[in-house]
């Protein structure tokens, strides 16, 4: 991003990231990111990271965030979230209705992130690749296609859930770039200690909580 978001972080592939310890990962880290656009081999490793015991699980129930973006071309995915959401990948969408306009990714309010409308979701050729089903009771959905919720945040453990099927950082999408995407990442380590709490305001001169991003395998 141009200028930057003054996030550290580190990146890692599914397969090494698999076998990682969850207690030393949540020591340095606040947040694990997963990009979109995955492939097969990616859905069977995300599902066994997420899956009660697998390395996101117990990042999140140890009070870490876990982004999850989970859009890919391959069709349905099951499990592909904490608590057992799935991904029906059976129609893709150019536009989103934001569902809660007073939530802090959509305001932008307290992170220094940038207020979003609906303009900012349109267009992305596509911008989501379709919904998410089985969220669990406490889900909150801030973003919602003509089938169903794009985008869902949850509490697991002492941590939260960020779950989307939308396009953002996509590659050759310049539109999935921009001030979602910039929200997302900065609104996703907006919480301190077991995250569930909102942290202090981040400023321009603050020192950012590090975000860890994954880069799937193409």
């Amino acid at each position: 991003f141009n200028p930057p978001l003054m996030l550290a972080g580190g990146t890692e592939t599914f397969i090494r990231l698999k076998d990682e310890d969850p207690v030393h990962l949540r020591s340095l880290y606040q947040v694990v990111y997963v990009a979109p656009e995955l492939a097969d081999a990616d859905y069977t490793l995300l599902r066994q990271m997420v899956a009660p015991g697998g390395l996101i699980e117990q990042f999140v129930s140890l009070g870490g965030v876990a982004v999850l973006n989970v859009a890919g071309s391959l069709g349905d995915q099951i499990n592909i979230a904490p608590d057992g959401v799935d991904f029906s990948g059976a129609a893709q969408h150019l536009s989103e209705q934001i569902l809660t306009p007073l939530h802090p990714y959509i305001t932008g309010a307290g992170f220094g992130g940038e207020m979003l409308g609906t303009g900012d979701f349109a267009n992305w050729q596509p911008t989501d690749y379709g919904t998410l089903t089985g969220l669990p009771v406490n889900a909150s959905v801030l973003l919602a296609n003509n089938d169903g919720p794009s985008l869902a945040e949850y509490q697991h453990g002492d941590g939260r859930v960020i779950v989307s099927t939308l396009a953002y950082c996509w590659d050759g999408k310049p539109a999935s770039q921009q001030a979602a995407a910039r929200n997302l990442l900065r609104y996703s380590h907006f919480y301190t200690g077991s995250a569930l709490t909102p942290g202090p305001t981040v400023t321009a001169t603050g020192t950012a909580t590090p975000t860890r991003t994954q880069t799937p395998t193409r």
